[in-house]
């Protein structure tokens, strides 16, 4: 409808530009003629004086004259309500022009839209919430929890490897926002991790981020073969067949390995779970741990 309006006011704003020109071009018309009157009058008024002419021709130029000027203000009164015709045409295709700019719903950014509350037709106002949802150019972030003891070793603009559920290429992102608070119940903290546009992406999916907060080169056992409580940790070693337990130091660990830093060396044999079936002292014959995909 505000188009329709629109296009109604360029049309009645054309017909009243038309209207000045035309009532211009009368103003002219009768000044020409109010001169020409008045003129007639100057050249008659002695004449009648002297009675060269009669009285009733002295009268026919005043006549004339008074006519041709109330003809030139008529002119002009013309152009007065012409101009006050286009005046008011403008003013309407102004609030129409508003109408329009506040009925115009303009993203504030590119990107790409996730959601959209927004229906044609439909009424909103300043509490009808978000009407659309936008990526700012179609970036997606992935939302992470992790684990208070982990959480104080990671900052902003570190890598993070994402692994997508169901599988594909892992893409990498960055660190956007590390969380101060951790929840009191669970102990977790979260993080916020910037990632590449991507067509894999979808938000509300599900995904897993790998970190490297630190790197060594040492000693690395499973987790499941420490036995460890606040004060000291512990391994079972396989020395000449028998079962020797000893203390070691930890360095960097992750959900299934730790680094020792003490108390082994590399190539000793370490029972894989360890006080689960065996104690110290114990006569064994070792065998080599094979992994999930079948390697020595």
């Amino acid at each position: 409808m505000i188009e329709i309006g629109l296009a109604r006011s360029q049309s009645q704003t054309a017909r009243a530009d038309a209207a000045i020109a035309q009532a211009k071009s009368r103003i002219a018309e009768a000044e020409s003629v109010a001169t020409e009157a008045q003129s007639a009058l100057a050249r008659t008024r002695p004449l009648a004086e002297k009675g060269i002419v009669g009285q009733d021709v002295l009268d026919q130029r005043v006549s004339a004259a008074a006519s041709a000027d109330a003809a030139l203000a008529s002119a002009r009164q013309g152009v007065a309500v012409a101009e006050a015709d286009r005046a008011l045409t403008l003013a309407e295709r102004r609030e129409l022009e508003l109408r329009k700019a506040k009925a115009e719903i303009k993203a504030p950014t590119d990107g790409l839209i996730l959601s959209r509350a927004a229906r044609l037709g439909s009424v909103v106002s300043g509490a009808s919430g978000s009407l659309f949802e936008i990526a700012r150019d179609g970036q997606i972030e992935l939302d992470a929890e992790v684990g208070e003891t982990v959480l104080r070793r990671l900052a902003e603009g570190q890598a993070v490897t994402v692994t997508l559920a169901g599988g594909g290429e892992p893409v990498t992102g960055k660190i956007r926002l590390v969380s101060p608070m951790v929840d009191a119940t669970t102990r977790l903290g979260r993080i916020r991790v910037a990632l590449p546009a991507s067509s894999e992406l979808r938000t509300g999916s599900f995904a897993r981020g790998v970190v490297e907060t630190d790197r060594s080169t040492g000693v690395v056992v499973p987790r499941t073969a420490i036995i460890a409580d606040a004060d000291t940790a512990v391994v079972q070693v396989v020395r000449d067949g028998t079962i020797e337990t000893r203390e070691v130091t930890l360095g960097i660990t992750t959900g299934s390995d730790a680094e020792i830093l003490e108390g082994l060396e590399a190539g000793d044999q370490v029972v894989a779970l360890a006080g689960t079936f065996v104690r110290d002292g114990d006569a064994v014959t070792a065998v080599a741990l094979k992994s999930a995909e079948g390697e020595g």
